[in-house]
């Protein structure tokens, strides 16, 4: 039970919530409809004048008076003084043509007007009276029973007699059923019908429409359907509906009406004077632009207390802002006083932190001063460090020079000997030769290139020996920085040939083409060309000389 409670309560609530959107929506749309009045006026206006521009220009009876027909729908609502000034033109204008129907309708539009009025019953009956009923057909007696079921009941409104009011009212409900045998389509009159025989229902069934129509036949179903929702004490629709009304009179140009005035006391009753006095008053305005005296009547007895308990909140709001001001002013005077005492403390904590920020600078600056002192320091053991690494490295290829250098004075100390004991013995051949003056074989030894091509051959494959022994991988290391396809491989019975042998002596630190070439016993563009060939053939061009100078 305590969950149903519970959702129960929750549904009602958010159905109040909607209903509140759902005021405010049409209550905003009605604001700037009103706010809008001008616009729509000024519309309205073009319209008339138009009408009457066609009016003034027409020379034919028949055609002005239907001119004046179309002039006069556009006045009914708008202004009943304009509206009466063409009714009793087109009475003339029936008159000259002598038809009966013609004279009868003008007749019952001038009526019509003076029952709007609210003021002219006596005269808007008197010409009812004397139209003769059973001469009318067609449309004009639809009119003369609605003309009949409005004037009974504005008689019975204002009968000051109980008797004589239920007299009118029965005389109106009868013209009323008249009129909805003739025009059994009229829904407004046939939902008035079902509102007096208190058939809700039914009522609602034959007016109902969409929300957001802005016609002036929409205007007056949603006043019914108002109406039937204020007999219901339905409130929140009651005024939905009496919002869209309005509306539709606001942007139709409509100045004589009723929804706006019967908003304007609902919500005075809800306590929202401030919306009610600007719609009662803009009632009463249009009221008296219209010369829609009985509005004026009905609204007379309602302004004056809106009026007054919106002056009165007015005062008490003004009394409220008086005060406000006063506690305003005397709290500016306190903020006043809090602000220079406020203003002193500061100038004193300013101070103190001033000299807390020196003494912080200066912490800082030595703090800062020992961090710059370490940072050279640690600067100046990043460089020893880095010292010792170029000095241990330096020392290491110093080494290596060394074994190197130690290593070719050896050899080379071993065939300085070699040679010395060659050219002895070839000196020896030489002599024994010479001592058996046999000249000429000692011209031809002399002319054999023979051994000393076997020498060069000799001292090359103990260069070659004493390279390879330094740099035993030198072959492999060196062919890594070619491109595959152009890798060097030596003939079997060579350990190096003059290619690599030019490199070698470039790893060595013999990069003189001249001095390469007189090793090599070749031409110096011969050297150029093999150096230019392998460069080409490396697979990094730019770092090829370097890395030979690396190789292990």
């Amino acid at each position: 039970m305590r969950y149903i409670i519970s959702f129960i309560t929750t549904l009602l609530i958010t159905l109040a919530a909607h209903a509140d959107n759902d005021w405010t929506y049409y209550a905003d749309k009605l604001d700037a409809a009103i706010a809008g009045r001008t616009k729509y006026l000024t519309l309205k206006e073009s319209r008339i004048n138009n009408l009457k521009q066609l009016a003034g220009n027409c020379n034919e009876p028949t055609r002005q008076y239907t001119l004046n027909e179309k002039l006069i729908n556009e006045y009914m609502n708008y202004s009943l003084d304009s509206a009466l000034h063409y009714a009793l033109k087109n009475r003339e204008l029936a008159l000259t043509t002598h038809n009966d129907s013609i004279i009868t309708n003008s007749e019952i539009t001038i009526a019509h007007i003076y029952n709007s009025t609210g003021l002219m019953p006596k005269e808007a009956y008197e010409i009812l009276t004397r139209l003769d009923r059973h001469s009318m057909q067609g449309p004009t007696i639809k009119q003369y029973c609605i003309l009949a079921l409005q004037i009974y009941y504005n008689l019975a409104n204002q009968a000051f007699d109980p008797g004589i009011r239920s007299q009118y009212k029965a005389t109106a409900q009868a013209y009323r059923d008249s009129a909805l045998r003739l025009s059994p389509d009229n829904e407004i009159i046939l939902a008035n019908k079902y509102i007096e025989e208190g058939n809700y229902k039914m009522a609602l069934q034959t007016v109902f429409l969409e929300d957001g129509l802005s016609t002036t036949d929409a205007a007056a179903r949603y006043h019914v359907l108002a109406q039937i929702y204020g007999l219901q004490n339905n409130s929140a629709m009651q005024k939905k509906y009496l919002a869209q009304a309005a509306w539709c009179d606001m942007v139709n140009g409509v100045r004589e009406y009723m929804a706006l005035q019967e908003l304007a006391r609902i919500l005075y009753d809800e306590g929202d004077t401030g919306r009610a006095y600007k719609y009662i008053h803009q009632s009463i305005s249009d009221a008296i632009a219209c010369n829609a005296r009985s509005r004026m009547l009905e609204m007379s007895k309602t302004i004056p207390i809106i009026d007054a308990d919106y002056n009165r909140k007015q005062a008490e709001t003004n009394m409220m802002l008086y005060a406000a001001c006063a506690c305003i002013g005397v709290l500016s005077v306190l903020l006043l006083a809090i602000a220079v005492y406020v203003h002193k403390r500061n100038r004193k904590l300013q101070a103190a932190k001033q000299m807390q920020e020196e003494l912080n600078r200066r912490l800082e600056l030595s703090y800062t001063e020992q961090q710059q002192l370490n940072e050279r320091l640690q600067t100046l053991n990043e460089n020893l460090l880095q010292a010792n690494h170029e000095w241990q490295s330096m020392n290491g290829e110093l080494q290596q020079a060394n074994r190197i250098k130690e290593e070719y004075v050896t050899q080379f100390m071993n065939l300085s000997s070699e040679y010395l004991s060659k050219m002895e013995s070839y000196r020896n051949n030489l002599l024994k030769i010479a001592s058996q003056r046999n000249f000429d074989q000692l011209y031809d030894t002399i002319k054999s290139s023979r051994r000393l091509e076997k020498e060069i051959n000799d001292f090359y494959a103990k260069f070659d020996e004493a390279f390879l022994h330094l740099f035993p991988t030198f072959v492999d290391d060196f062919n890594k920085l070619l491109l595959p396809e152009c890798r060097i491989k030596p003939k079997h019975d060579e350990r190096l040939n003059t290619e690599l042998r030019i490199f070698a002596l470039q790893r060595l630190g013999i990069t003189d083409s001249e001095k390469v070439a007189k090793f090599l016993r070749c031409s110096f563009s011969t050297i150029y060309n093999y150096r230019t060939k392998m460069k080409n053939r490396a697979i990094d061009r730019d770092e090829f000389e370097e890395k030979i100078m690396n190789l292990p």
